[in-house]
C-alpha cells in the first residue's frame, strides 16, 4: 500500500521457521523434519505465487485484510440484516475494458472448493468502497479470484449484474431460513452440542448438568 519494494522471498524464511517449530514436529505423531523443511518449502512457494500475482505495477493496493460490515434493511421478511466480509486483499486494476475492482482470497489447501458465497458477501459488504472507487457507474465492475496456491490455479468470478443477482437470490434464501428458523435441523455432535444454546432446553433434556452431550449414548447423537 505504501508504494515500497517487496523484499526477496527468502527473507522471510525465519519467520516461517519460527511458525512452525521443530518441536511440534518432534512430539506428533506420523511428522519429521523433514515434514517440517517441506512445509516451509511450501509456505515460501505459495508466497512467491501469491506475489507474482500481484506484482502489477500499474495496481493500486486498496485493502488489506480489512473487515467491512454492511447494515441494511433487505426487505420486510429479513428485516434489519448485518453481512459482513474480510478479503485478503482488494485491488485496482485496468486491463482493456477498463478500470475494475479485484478482490482476491488465497487459499493454501490441495481442496479446491470455492466458498459458496464468500465472492457475494465481498462484493456487497464492499460496496461503498468499490462505488468510491469507481465513480460514475450504476454497477462498477468486480472479479472476485480464488488463488490457490498450493495448486498454482486461479479462479475468476466476473460479478456482473445477472451473476450477482443470482448470488444474491440464493443467499436471501438462507438468511430467510435462518432469522425465521423454519428449517434448522439437528446435526447433534459431541464438540458442537456443548456450545449450541438449545443444548438442554430444545435438544437432549436427558442429558446431565454439566451440559456435555458426550455421556449421552452414541445413538441418541446421531443425526
Amino acid at each position: 500500500r505504501k508504494r515500497q519494494p517487496m523484499p526477496p522471498i527468502h527473507t522471510y524464511q525465519g519467520r516461517v521457521e519460527a511458525m512452525l517449530q521443530q518441536e511440534r514436529y518432534e512430539a506428533a505423531e506420523g511428522l519429521t523434519l523433514d515434514d517440517r523443511a517441506m512445509d516451509i518449502e511450501n509456505v515460501l512457494r505459495w508466497a512467491e505465487s501469491a506475489r507474482a500475482y500481484i506484482a502489477d505495477p500499474g495496481a493500486t493496493m486498496i485493502r488489506i485484510e480489512k473487515y467491512y460490515p454492511r447494515h441494511f434493511d433487505a426487505d420486510a421478511e429479513l428485516g434489519p440484516v448485518r453481512l459482513g466480509a474480510k478479503a485478503d486483499l482488494v485491488m485496482k486494476r485496468r486491463d482493456e475494458r477498463g478500470p475494475y475492482i479485484e478482490i482476491v482470497d488465497y487459499k493454501t489447501g490441495q481442496w479446491r472448493r470455492p466458498v459458496d458465497f464468500a465472492p457475494a458477501l465481498s462484493r456487497i459488504s464492499h460496496r461503498s468502497q468499490i462505488h468510491a472507487l469507481l465513480p460514475g457507474r450504476r454497477f462498477p465492475r468486480v472479479r472476485f479470484t480464488y488463488l490457490w496456491l498450493a495448486r498454482e490455479e486461479t479462479t475468476h468470478i466476473e460479478f456482473d449484474h445477472d451473476v450477482m443477482l443470482s448470488q444474491w437470490r440464493e443467499l436471501r434464501q438462507v438468511l430467510q431460513r435462518m432469522v425465521t428458523e423454519e428449517e434448522w435441523p439437528m446435526r447433534p455432535h459431541p464438540h458442537t452440542c456443548r456450545h449450541c444454546p438449545y443444548l438442554n432446553v430444545a435438544c437432549f433434556p436427558q442429558v446431565g448438568a454439566s451440559g456435555d452431550p458426550a455421556g449421552v449414548d452414541a445413538s441418541e447423537l446421531r443425526p
